[in-house]
């Protein structure tokens, strides 16, 4: 980003799909092998699910751990909440700082698109590192779809299911 005269914010913005309504950028950078844990709210099967593909398809070594009030501890962490109200269902922000990466909306769906945003920011340096960011979006669309063309590319029997789980 430094070789585009700090026009980092719009390169990410549109490296973003679908593009965010929202994104605001820091200097510095958060390395995702930092990351030791994964804090999800107590007795939420979905979140905890979340959580697990997030450590694998993020490649953290972290541990998920449970707490009745999700935020940051001793340790660099990605915390998972639902502390908003009356908004938006799909509407989320994900806030990446030095402390580690707070997600939150007001239901799970919220926190799996905000998820698919970090993956995709991560994505942007192999997984190594995030920017500092705190980004806000919500669905421009009550729906959204997928696609899975099995004609012109073969997939595994346990990734065709794991696409469907995810739908």
């Amino acid at each position: 980003c430094s070789s585009l005269n700090g026009n980092c914010q719009s390169l990410v913005q549109h490296s973003i799909i679908p593009i965010p309504s929202s994104v605001k950028s820091a200097p510095g950078q958060l390395r995702l092998s930092e990351i030791q844990q994964i804090i999800i709210p107590t007795k939420n099967p979905e979140l905890k699910k979340l959580a697990e593909l997030m450590k694998k398809e993020l490649r953290l070594s972290a541990k998920i751990t449970e707490s009745r009030s999700p935020k940051f501890g001793n340790t660099k962490s990605i915390v998972l909440n639902t502390p908003y109200t009356e908004r938006h269902p799909d509407m989320y922000t994900l806030n990446v700082s030095k402390t580690g990466i707070l997600i939150f909306a007001q239901e799970s769906k919220g926190l799996f698109f905000g998820f698919q945003t970090l993956k995709q920011l991560a994505e942007l340096t192999n997984f190594e590192t995030v920017g500092f960011y705190v980004i806000e979006d919500q669905s421009t669309f009550s729906y959204r779809g997928m696609h899975l063309d099995v004609s012109r590319h073969f997939f595994s029997v346990e990734f065709v299911k794991q696409y469907i789980d995810l739908l």
